[in-house]
Order: structure tokens, then C-alpha cells, then sequence
């Protein structure tokens, strides 16, 4: 694989810095993938190879592409970071290897800069930004100025209408410069597996370094990975995407999502924006949380779990038992996340939610011992789903 013409550019949404991926092994045509901003934050973006590198890396490696070239000269400890992360995604995966990358390399100086984290709505993002903040923990050392939030149209809220303000009123409340991000990264493979388990990390950590001619630290936050063996965005990995000029740091990885639960509990405008679903047509009233996924209904339980009623946002309305029941389905990974709850939901008083955490816990580990489960499961986690991919395309035929 290589990235090849890298510059600015502006195109009718505006000013981006952009590369063209051009395929060594697979029989797809060239893609020009870029990182964009608005006009006024133009300032911000460097148009390096770095970026390209962060974001080119894992996507070549799933591939089985041989050499990774990247176009320009590349940072010596982010090239031998990108190294280290390609190593410890194969040591996950067995389907991969490491790709080998070619230079130029160089010792970029250090840089001062912005702190920076990521605005997505959901509850990790909101308790990064609010620690970061110093709001209600004076023992925090970030010093957070900046808020991303990104644009990559595989998102379910489009950069516009109610989100926008909501996004808004959050940068605002928080005293901090938002920034919005367009990119096209994900269509370098659109996989939502791979993403999940592959690349999550990689993708922000690029778009932090498309952004570095401001920034020197960028926050990501972390969504519970620490239990998880193998994660896209993890405690181990994402700082491994850090380079002389950006530290990239997963944050708070040992605060419980209880905890920032609660933390985000007593930011009341945080509270009137939760954007936590993952269901693009969001609610029936036009909502932006459809009230019926397992996202919304986990968000829920956490606050049911503390003592606060669930914020009207989720559109959950009357949170019960047989609500429960009728939308969780459980993946393995998704056990987890609920397992706590249940200690937590009966202290509060809430037997009758706990009970019907356990039951969809005990439905999804009765699921894992049926040998069909497992084989999709290696086929998704292991093969990255390549062979459901190829049956699909063998039925177009």
C-alpha cells in the first residue's frame, strides 16, 4: 500500500489535508481519504505524512498488504509506536502481520499545544471532557481547550440540526473551542467489526495528528477496554499512536462507568444532551436516543443503578423489567458492561431491574455454549468477517 500526494485541499465543504491510498495487493481502484475543517479552523491542521500513517497502518495490515509507503517523512517514535501496535493487533489476531514501513524517518521536535478531547454525547466522552475540565474533580491535570467532534458519515447524527446545537451547548458550557471534523477515513473499510475491534484507537489518534500544527495532547476516551483481551481503542494501545509532536492518551481507564455516570449525573447540560444511541433514525418523537437499543437501555440502568432517573433523552419512558427483556440482546463482549450493574440496581431498590439484567446475562452465556455461536464468532472476531462478506458477494453473482 501506498499514500501518495498528500497536500491541501479545499473542496466545497471546505479546507482538508488528504492523501490517495493506491492498493499493493487488492483490486481496488486509488481513494483519496482526507481530514477536513471549517474555514476558521484551518490553523489547525498540518498537512504531514503522520496522519496517514496512524490511519493507513491497520487497514494495510488487515489486508495483508507487504510495505507501507507513506509519502513524506515520518516521525522515528510514532513509526516504532505504529510497530508496537501492529505487533500487539496480531498477537490478538492470528489472521495478521505486521506490515513492513518505509521512510523517511526523522526525530520531529516536541511541540507545545492544546489539550484536546473528543465530543461524541455519550457518557465516556461527556466524563472525559467534564475530568478535564477540573469540574468536580480539582485533582485533575489536563487542561482541556479544545473539543472534536467528528464527521466521518458512518455516524447516526449528521453534523447539523439538533445535534449541532447540542454539540454546541456542551463546548459552551464547558468553556472550551469546538471544533468540527470531517473525514473519510472509515471508507478505507467500512467494516463496523473491524472498526470495533481493529481500528477504533488508530482512527481518532489520525485525526489528532491532522490536527497537531494546535494540539499536542488528545484525550480519548476510554469505553471499558481494560477487561477486554483485545479492543480498537484500548489502555495499552492507543498510546502507542502517540509521536514526538502528539501525546495520545487513553483516558481515564480505571474509572468504572458508574463513576462517570455519576460524574456526568451532576453536569445538568450534559444531561439534556445525552447522545448515546447508535440507531441513525433516533427516537419516534424525533429524539436523538431511539429509547429501545441496548445502548439506551444500558445508559439507563446506570443511572437507575445510582439513584437518578433515567434523563427524558433516552426516550426510555417507563424503564421495567419486560422493557429490559424485550431489547437486550447480549454479544459476549456486552456481558460485561452489565454485569455490574446488578450489585449496584439492588442496592438502589431496584430488584426487579436486576433480576432481568441477570436473566439476559444467563441467556447470552447459555447462547456461548451452543457451538454455531462460537463458530460466528470466530468468523467475526478472528477472520474480521471476510466470510460473510464473500458469501454475500458470491450471492450477487
Amino acid at each position: 500500500m501506498r499514500v501518495i500526494d498528500i497536500g491541501r485541499e479545499r473542496g466545497p465543504e471546505g479546507p482538508a489535508v488528504a492523501g490517495t491510498v493506491v492498493w499493493e495487493r487488492r483490486r481496488r481502484p486509488p481513494l483519496r481519504i482526507f481530514i477536513g475543517v471549517d474555514p476558521s479552523h484551518e490553523h489547525m491542521s498540518r498537512a504531514g505524512a503522520d496522519a496517514f500513517l496512524v490511519a493507513a497502518a491497520p487497514v494495510a495490515m488487515h489486508h495483508r498488504e507487504r510495505i507501507l509507503d507513506v509519502e513524506g517523512t515520518l516521525d522515528q517514535k510514532l513509526v516504532e509506536g505504529v510497530v508496537s501496535a501492529m505487533e500487539m493487533v496480531a498477537g490478538w489476531y492470528r489472521d495478521v502481520r505486521p506490515v513492513a514501513i518505509r521512510g523517511p524517518f526523522d526525530e520531529h521536535r516536541e511541540s507545545t499545544g492544546a489539550t484536546a478531547g473528543l465530543l461524541s454525547g455519550g457518557i465516556d466522552s461527556l466524563a472525559t471532557l467534564m475530568h478535564a475540565r477540573r469540574r468536580g474533580r480539582p485533582d485533575t491535570v489536563e487542561e482541556l481547550t479544545t473539543a472534536i467532534v467528528i464527521e466521518s458519515g458512518f455516524d447516526p447524527f449528521p453534523m447539523g440540526g439538533p445535534y449541532a446545537h447540542s454539540v454546541m451547548a456542551l463546548a459552551e458550557d464547558l468553556g472550551v473551542e469546538l471544533v468540527r471534523v470531517r473525514t473519510n477515513l472509515r471508507a478505507l473499510e467500512p467494516s463496523n467489526a473491524f472498526f470495533r475491534f481493529r481500528y477504533h484507537g488508530a482512527f481518532l489518534a489520525a485525526i489528532g495528528h491532522a490536527l497537531s500544527s494546535s494540539i499536542s495532547r488528545l484525550l480519548i476516551a476510554s469505553g471499558g477496554a481494560a477487561a477486554l483481551d483485545a479492543w480498537g481503542s484500548h489502555p495499552k494501545l492507543d498510546p502507542l499512536y502517540s509521536s514526538s509532536r502528539l501525546t495520545v492518551v487513553h483516558h481515564l481507564p480505571t474509572m468504572s462507568r458508574l463513576e462517570k455516570t455519576r460524574l456526568v449525573a451532576t453536569w445538568p447540560v450534559a444531561m439534556a444532551n445525552l447522545r448515546v444511541c447508535l440507531r441513525s433514525e433516533g427516537g419516534a418523537d424525533g429524539g436523538p436516543n431511539c429509547g429501545r437499543c441496548e445502548k439506551c437501555m444500558r445508559t439507563a440502568l446506570a443511572f437507575a443503578a445510582i439513584g437518578v432517573p433515567p434523563p427524558e433523552i433516552l426516550g426510555i419512558g417507563d424503564l421495567s423489567a419486560d422493557t429490559v427483556l424485550a431489547c437486550c440482546r447480549l454479544n459476549e463482549y456486552y456481558v460485561g458492561f452489565y454485569t455490574p450493574l446488578v450489585g449496584p440496581l439492588r442496592a438502589a431498590g431496584r430488584d426487579d431491574l436486576a433480576g432481568a439484567v441477570e436473566q439476559v446475562i444467563a441467556d447470552r452465556r447459555r447462547t456461548d455454549r451452543v457451538p454455531i455461536a462460537r463458530l460466528k464468532r470466530f468468523e467475526r472476531d478472528v477472520l474480521g468477517g471476510r466470510v460473510r462478506r464473500l458469501v454475500r458477494l458470491m450471492g450477487r453473482r
